[in-house]
């Protein structure tokens, strides 16, 4: 993983993610994290995806997970 660790700016994920003509993308942005959320829960992932407010967004590994 590419930024493992490392605090990605929302501006920066709709970026690469979405054009620029996309209806409501901070929406759009807060939906897509909460599916990959809970996809990741479902297969018992031992990646997380937080939030700093205001900052932008970090995967981490939770070790304590099986």
């Amino acid at each position: 993983m590419k930024n493992i660790k490392e605090i990605v700016p929302a501006e920066t994920i709709i970026n690469n993610a979405w054009t620029s003509d996309s209806y409501s993308i901070d929406n759009n942005l807060w939906v897509f994290l909460s599916f990959l959320r809970k996809k990741l829960k479902n297969i018992n992932s031992n990646i997380i995806i937080k939030n700093h407010r205001n900052l932008g967004y970090r995967l981490e590994i939770d070790n304590n997970k099986k």
